[in-house]
């Protein structure tokens, strides 16, 4: 296993993937939820394959660690999700009338 090599990025990456991962888990699998949790995992899960292409780039030593470019191009999930986030986000559901 001379090519994966672990190193102070990385593992700080992995804490940042693991959090984001866990995040998208718990917001994707709520019943019953809101647009607005809906968009939020995507933002989660857009950033989850981004910072696991980053620990790919951190920690790998070979040929195919150059292919973290693609993993990182998931972040457009994440900004798309994002957007629709602050688009449904201010939404009043209980009206006073």
């Amino acid at each position: 296993m001379d090519w994966f090599l672990l190193s102070y990025y990385s593992i700080g990456v992995f804490a940042c993937f693991l959090i984001s991962f866990i995040m998208s888990i718990f917001l994707g699998t709520r019943r019953g939820a809101s647009d607005t949790t809906k968009w939020l995992a995507g933002l989660f899960l857009g950033f989850t394959g981004m910072f696991f292409g980053y620990f790919m780039a951190y920690s790998t030593f070979h040929e195919l660690g150059a292919y973290h470019r693609y993993l990182t191009t998931l972040v457009i999930i994440g900004n798309a999700s994002f957007v629709g986030f602050s688009y449904n986000f201010p939404r009043n559901e209980n009206p006073r009338e």
